[in-house]
């Protein structure tokens, strides 16, 4: 309980090396699965924060072996244990673990599940079921609008790739029109808007140059 007590207060202070180091020791000792389901959900929480992707991956996949984990610790688990795979470009792995997660959009792990699941698909060249995963985003309701705006500026990626710069043009357009939220989105569409118009003055130069 010494332990726990030391970890947790660590942990809401973000001395996260210091809190994983006690919830690690709690998970040694600990006697119960209760115990030992909350110091293994704390070392995945503290490695998720600080980024170490190798033992992530390792708690997460320790967690999801127990038998009757609460649903939500199980989605946590997921979902960590699925950026880490991303981060190391491991897309077949993640997609596994983003699916069932991506099913509850109206969550903000569950949006950010969907579009990471789209940007999964088109990182491995299936491009289909990227798109796929986008237009069944558009069509649920979410509150997170962030996660919306992202899938829609990565089908104007998809669109570029595709050569499509008017379409591609339209989306980024529309949600420029739309999108309210003080972040970083209208910073991407400014950006992604001017890349299309250097590529369209290039077609433009190419055109000439061969007539």
């Amino acid at each position: 309980d010494a332990c726990m007590q030391v970890a947790e207060l660590c942990y809401d202070k973000q001395e996260f090396r210091t809190a994983l180091y006690y919830f690690k020791r709690m998970s040694e000792v600990a006697s119960s699965h209760s115990q030992q389901t909350a110091a293994l959900l704390g070392m995945l929480r503290c490695s998720h924060h600080i980024e170490e992707q190798t033992t992530v991956i390792d708690i997460a996949t320790k967690l999801l072996e127990k038998p009757q984990l609460d649903s939500l610790v199980q989605q946590e688990a997921l979902y960590c244990r699925a950026k880490a795979y991303i981060h190391e470009s491991k897309y077949e792995l993640a997609i596994d673990d983003l699916k069932p997660i991506a099913t509850k959009v109206r969550t903000a792990q569950g949006a950010e599940a969907k579009y990471l699941l789209a940007e999964c698909y088109y990182h491995l060249n299936e491009i289909e079921l990227a798109e796929g995963e986008i237009m069944s985003f558009t069509q649920q309701q979410t509150s997170h609008q962030y996660w919306l705006a992202k899938s829609l500026i990565l089908l104007a990626d998809i669109n570029v790739d595709n050569e499509d710069l008017f379409q591609a043009k339209q989306y980024l357009l529309a949600l420029q029109n739309n999108y309210r939220q003080a972040d970083d989105i209208a910073t991407i569409i400014a950006d992604k808007l001017e890349a299309i118009q250097q590529l369209e003055t290039q077609q433009n130069t190419d055109t000439i140059l061969t007539e």
